[in-house]
């Protein structure tokens, strides 16, 4: 899933709502790249103006951390211990992007070589976030509407994954395991925390095998999830239908891949 982070903000603009001008990223929302230490390597993103007037944009880094409370920390570049936005540079900084075109933009990643040796998985972010016609920051002033009024911003962010050759690997742990009726309505829905303590990230097929009190398999599901980032967590839930109130035991396992596989078992009440 894309990255899309949209926010109302003050600015000059007409009485009547205004419409939010869009650059999206149309290139993958997650790079990723196994690479080792000295190394260089580059890579583009496609910047998209879908609307019928030029677009002004500005593209900016961050860091990137998110947790199962569904919290999401776009950070200073740089800050985080894991963060890959030294690491890398990109061309241009700003772009005024023609009606209905796509312009690229360029970017260069060199992995350090020499001093504490890289071990796992580093990444940051590249942001694209359209400025408004009319707003300090545009280069497209003229004829600006001085009325006061909202205006919606939208950001979109790929994010650029360096995986240190094979150094590393997840370390998965399972918190907060319990069932409850779903927000939809009566069915019932297994939620858990999970959290990456390793030093690699990678993408976990996550399955589940429910069993009542009887020893009896109720019900079993599986979801492949996203990049889980060192440092990082999610939260899995998985849909279980309708369920008679009692005890049950979980069976939870997460396949990182190779012989990374991660399992717990576990004791619920509906």
């Amino acid at each position: 899933m894309r990255l899309s982070l949209a926010c109302l903000i003050a600015t000059l603009c007409g009485v009547s709502p205004c419409v939010s001008a869009q650059v999206v990223i149309i290139s993958e929302a997650v790079v990723e790249r196994r690479a080792d230490p000295g190394e260089i390597y580059t890579g583009v993103i496609q910047l998209r103006n879908s609307t019928t007037q030029p677009q002004d944009a500005r593209i900016y880094q961050t860091d990137y951390m998110f947790y199962a409370d569904g919290r999401n920390i776009f950070g200073v570049a740089g800050s985080v211990p894991r963060s890959n936005a030294r690491w890398l540079t990109f061309t241009p900084d700003y772009v005024t992007v023609p009606a209905g075109q796509t312009i690229p933009v360029q970017y260069s990643v060199t992995v350090p070589k020499g001093g504490s040796p890289l071990v796992g998985t580093f990444w940051s972010m590249l942001m694209v976030e359209t400025v408004a016609p009319g707003s300090p920051e545009s280069v497209q002033k003229a004829g600006a509407d001085p009325r006061l009024g909202l205006r919606t911003t939208t950001r979109y962010g790929t994010q650029i994954v360096t995986h240190v050759a094979t150094t590393g690997r997840m370390e998965l742990a399972f918190a907060n395991v319990a069932v409850a009726p779903s927000r939809a309505g009566s069915d019932a829905t297994l939620s858990l925390d999970v959290t990456n303590a390793g030093d690699r990230g990678a993408r976990a097929r996550m399955s589940l095998e429910l069993y009542d009190s009887a020893g009896q398999l109720v019900a079993k599901r599986e979801q492949q999830r996203g990049l889980l980032y060192p440092g990082t967590s999610l939260r899995q839930e998985f849909k279980l239908g309708t369920l008679r109130t009692g005890a049950y035991k979980a069976m939870v396992l997460a396949d990182a891949g190779g012989d990374e596989i991660f399992a717990g078992e576990f004791d619920v009440r509906y």
